[in-house]
Order: C-alpha cells, then sequence, then structure tokens
C-alpha cells in the first residue's frame, strides 16, 4: 500500500468517525439524505448522491473526504484506487 493510500485511508476513518459523533441527530432530522464530511467537520448536507458530489468536488478537489447516506452502512474500505489520467502518447506501443 503505497504512503498517499494510507493517508487517504486515515483521513477517511477520521471523516467516518465525525460521522459518528453526529450520526444519531442527522438520523433523526436527515434520514436518506446525504453528506459530506471534510476536515472532520460536517461540510454539507444534500438531497441527492449527485448534489453531494459535485459540490464535494468544487470545494475539497479530488479529496479525500467523506460522502455519505444518513442512515446507511457504510461499505468496508478495503484498498483505495486512484485514477490517473494517462497521455495518449505514452500508452501507444
Amino acid at each position: 500500500m503505497t504512503t498517499r493510500t494510507k493517508e487517504a485511508l486515515a483521513v477517511i476513518h477520521k471523516e467516518q468517525a465525525a460521522y459518528e459523533l453526529q450520526k444519531e441527530c442527522l438520523e433523526r432530522h436527515h434520514m436518506g439524505e446525504w453528506v459530506v464530511f471534510h476536515d472532520e467537520e460536517l461540510a454539507g448536507i444534500y438531497d441527492n448522491l449527485q448534489d453531494a458530489a459535485e459540490d464535494a468536488l468544487h470545494r475539497f478537489g479530488l479529496g479525500p473526504y467523506l460522502i455519505k447516506q444518513v442512515g446507511m452502512p457504510q461499505p468496508r474500505i478495503r484498498q483505495l484506487l486512484y485514477y490517473t489520467p494517462v497521455d495518449d502518447d505514452e500508452s501507444s506501443p
């Protein structure tokens, strides 16, 4: 696992812990809505994943940050993959 991947996982775990601290209140008032956590703070609440993702990307770039639907179990994170575009010239044999 790369250093970057380890750092991203550590951040995601911190964001998940921040969510857990607010989980009861979020589930009482925002069940089914989408939340974004960044820097261990609730950064926004959204009606759908598309809006949450677009705003998170606009505000925080590629992350890491947590986007989660309130009341749904968090999927287990085993490994993070990063997409890096390949220059067309480099991909040619």
